[in-house]
């Protein structure tokens, strides 16, 4: 009888990561990882009890817990470092954008966030305005990043000789000074803090109308 080869939750993931960054998300069966660790896939269930569990372990190993760690209390520096990491770790991985879409629980982002509030408290910003400016940077590195790993795994260039018809767009094209994505990301959730903060300060509460116990007061 043959000896029981051991597998472990890691090694799973390990060898699911290894074919979907070879072969996409197409390649990512339970028979072909079970034959990338060298077990049968009935032995898979040990571990994961389905195949969306499986992928949704990869997403999570795709994207870390989002807690950039600083040695400085500066919450800007953090979220903009927190924003290329999300791109850096999908960017290593492009296949993965479909699985962290349909895989990744929400709450993945907790602790990121709770990180971000934690430090956006500690530097005295109104916690009014805490989930405005940190949503608004999770959406542009998560639009951008995705937008661009699906780019990455393509053949299609969707700016393709578009002289012809947008010759205003060409020329866009030509001049485009921040070619290089991650540079543009960071110039992006700076620019988006910076417009934020300075629009947020400029706005004074409106105020409220006199209900008509205060106007009959008054009379």
């Amino acid at each position: 009888m043959g000896r029981r080869q051991h597998i472990s939750k890691e090694g799973v993931i390990d060898a699911a990561l290894a074919i979907l960054d070879d072969e996409g998300v197409a390649g990512l069966s339970l028979e072909r990882i079970a034959r990338e660790v060298g077990v049968r896939g009935p032995s898979l269930y040990y571990h994961y009890p389905d195949k969306s569990a499986i992928l949704a372990a990869v997403a999570r190993r795709v994207i870390g817990d989002l807690d950039v760690l600083r040695p400085e209390t500066d919450w800007e520096a953090w979220l903009v470092d927190n924003a290329l990491a999300f791109h850096d770790r999908v960017m290593a991985h492009p296949h993965a954008a479909s699985l962290l879409m349909e895989h990744l629980s929400p709450r993945a982002v907790l602790v990121g966030f709770g990180r971000g509030a934690q430090l956006l408290t500690e530097a005295g910003v109104d916690p009014a305005i805490h989930m405005q400016l940190m949503e608004g940077v999770q959406h542009l590195a998560w639009g951008f990043t995705l937008y661009r790993a699906v780019l990455a795994t393509s053949d299609v260039d969707p700016f393709a000789d578009p002289a012809e018809q947008w010759p205003e767009l060409g020329e866009a094209r030509r001049r485009d000074r921040w070619r290089d994505g991650r540079q543009t990301l960071e110039r992006s959730v700076r620019s988006y803090l910076s417009g934020t903060l300075a629009v947020l300060s400029d706005v004074e509460p409106r105020p409220q109308p006199a209900s008509l116990s205060d106007e009959e007061t008054t009379r």
